[in-house]
């Protein structure tokens, strides 16, 4: 029972971090617009990670997916929450990493085109 309480506990902490992740990059969304006022646009990067956004559904998913199927088999064959632990940390950090270049490329590049236009 334990286990199980576990594995469901790291589902529901890592489906929240991709929620996370997921509101940061639709903060991002309405930038993509150029407009007048704007004269420049977000690095590729950054469109990039904000034009696969939805993506971000589909580790919940699998990790939900695999939450129930530990929580419906046999209790006799039960494997150690430890290795899904180490699978959602190891996803978790490799999309933080992602998401802080994604989200720090347009301050530098918001900062670079003022520096360029103090020096006119």
């Amino acid at each position: 029972m334990k286990n199980k309480f576990i594995h469901a506990l790291i589902t529901l902490v890592f489906a929240f971090a991709c929620f996370t992740f997921w509101a940061l990059l639709t903060i991002l969304s309405p930038m993509l617009t150029t407009s007048s006022h704007t004269p420049w646009v977000l690095p590729s990067f950054t469109q990039l990670c904000v034009n696969i956004k939805l993506l971000l559904f589909v580790p919940p998913a699998i990790a939900a997916i695999y939450c129930v199927y530990v929580c419906v088999r046999r209790a006799g064959a039960q494997k150690s929450w430890v290795g899904f632990f180490a699978a959602t940390t190891g996803t978790l950090v490799f999309m933080s990493a992602c998401m802080l270049v994604a989200l720090y490329l347009p301050i530098i590049a918001s900062v670079n085109h003022l520096h360029l236009l103090a020096n006119k």
